[in-house]
């Protein structure tokens, strides 16, 4: 069935030891873990995709990027709730 949430997605991962959210091209390729977290309105998960692309990362690493998606996509959902309201 549709979603009848709104949506959004965000890149993240480690690139030179730091986490980073939303990931421009080239931090994106130099990234050692990166990850696409899409998730909806109501904190659901649409998908989960990662790669350990230059080091492997463990469970506390992996639950700080998920917070920190989480955290990226709200402040995402905030904007588009705001664009809607504004053009209604």
């Amino acid at each position: 069935p549709p979603l009848d949430e709104p949506v959004a997605a965000t890149s993240l991962g480690y690139v030179s030891g730091d986490l980073c959210l939303d990931l421009a091209y080239d931090e994106d390729s130099a990234a050692e873990v990166d990850f696409n977290v899409v998730m909806t309105g109501s904190d659901q998960f649409v998908e989960i995709q990662g790669t350990a692309e230059g080091r492997t990362f463990d469970r506390d690493q992996f639950d700080g990027l998920l917070d920190l998606a989480k955290t990226g996509i709200e402040s995402m959902l905030e904007a588009q709730n705001k664009a809607l309201a504004d053009h209604a």
